[in-house]
């Protein structure tokens, strides 16, 4: 686990998932995480990603917990499926239309296309991110 000021990350390992968490700020505007193990510091979520956890978690909180994973997991409320195109881009980012609270119909309560830094294949080992994302988007207070 690393932390920097009040930004935390940390993977949880089991046998069948890697689960990996993030407490974000909201630095203005926008979301941010640090994660020293891979030298980001303030590493903005935008072009959609913001937005999308801000109508998650509401106006009145400027903190988030973010879970991720590329397999399902209790309680995820978010479903990211990729937009890849089968190219591998040359900024190996990604853009993914996220559902929150995914239905087994494919519709959601909101949907919305958002772009995921090169830097999400950090955490999956790949050259590119996975074709979906299971997460899971909480409000926090500052203390937490």
């Amino acid at each position: 686990m690393s932390q920097e000021g009040s930004h935390t990350s940390q993977e949880v390992t089991t046998p069948e998932q890697t689960l990996i968490v993030y407490r974000c700020p909201r630095n203005r505007q926008f979301w941010c995480f640090d994660d020293e193990r891979f030298e980001l510091v303030q590493k903005l979520l935008h072009n959609g990603a913001s937005d999308f956890i801000s109508w998650i978690v509401g106006a009145d909180f400027d903190r988030a917990r973010l879970i991720f994973s590329s397999s399902p997991f209790p309680d995820h409320n978010v479903l990211l499926e990729s937009e890849w195109n089968g190219k591998l881009p040359e900024q190996k980012g990604c853009s993914y239309h996220g559902l929150y609270n995914p239905r087994p119909d494919g519709s959601g309560e909101y949907g919305t296309t958002l772009w995921l830094c090169p830097e999400l294949c950090n955490y999956f080992g790949k050259e590119k991110a996975p074709d979906k994302i299971y997460a899971q988007i909480t409000p926090t207070k500052s203390s937490q």
